[in-house]
């Protein structure tokens, strides 16, 4: 942990005025998987999941809806654009959509048959995705709209984002006209680092002995 506060530390000169003192740090986990090209064998498994899904739900009946997906925060949306997806790796090949979220997707879209509603999620899957994470795990992001995505995918909060939500980092109160200072980390050593801005994070280098990657 002594590494990590030093290199914080070390980010500090990158920022400008009275930023250098009053903005707190949040610490993510950072996404290190690498880009391939999305394997048949995964594509397989996630069609052969969704057709067994697929199998239990009756179309005749009506699913509960959800609400819309609320906005996230600035600071929530820069916190995981710097981690790029550490989380999603537990989607795997199924993506957490079971027979009750694929329900209620076929309820808020008016799919009446099996073949439309896999249809509608086997046309998103993406050319590459991150290796070993879930299938719809790409570059940019997740593949899927955050409407056809898993509730819990658009409601987990990691540890370090919680922490920061709810003032548990024991860190000075946060200026509303600032957002913190974001690190993406595996063990000790910084992957990444930004500043949450309303325009999205801004990127700051890293420390010589620090730097990973961009």
């Amino acid at each position: 942990m002594q590494a990590l506060a030093n290199s914080a530390a070390a980010l500090r000169p990158r920022l400008k005025g009275e930023e250098k003192c009053n903005l707190r740090n949040l610490v993510v986990p950072a996404n290190t998987r690498r880009l391939t090209r999305l394997s048949k064998r995964r594509r397989n498994a996630f069609e052969a999941k969704m057709w067994s899904d697929l199998e239990e739900i009756d179309f005749s009946a009506t699913a509960a809806a959800t609400t819309t997906p609320a906005d996230v925060s600035d600071v929530s949306r820069d916190a995981c654009g710097t981690c790029r997806g550490f989380c999603c790796a537990w989607g795997g090949t199924h993506a957490f959509l079971g027979k009750t979220t694929l329900a209620r997707i076929a309820t808020e879209r008016s799919i009446t048959n099996h073949t439309e509603l896999a249809t509608l999620y086997f046309d998103l899957l993406p050319e590459r995705s991150y290796s070993g994470s879930c299938v719809f795990h790409t570059q940019r992001g997740c593949a899927l709209p955050r409407d056809l995505r898993a509730d819990i995918c658009n409601s987990f909060v990691c540890g370090g984002l919680q922490a920061y939500l709810t003032d548990e980092s024991g860190g000075r109160p946060q200026p509303q006209s600032a957002g913190p200072v974001i690190m993406a980390t595996t063990g000790d050593k910084i992957i990444r680092a930004a500043r949450s801005t309303q325009d999205g994070p801004a990127a700051l280098r890293l420390p010589v002995s620090g730097r990973r990657q961009p």
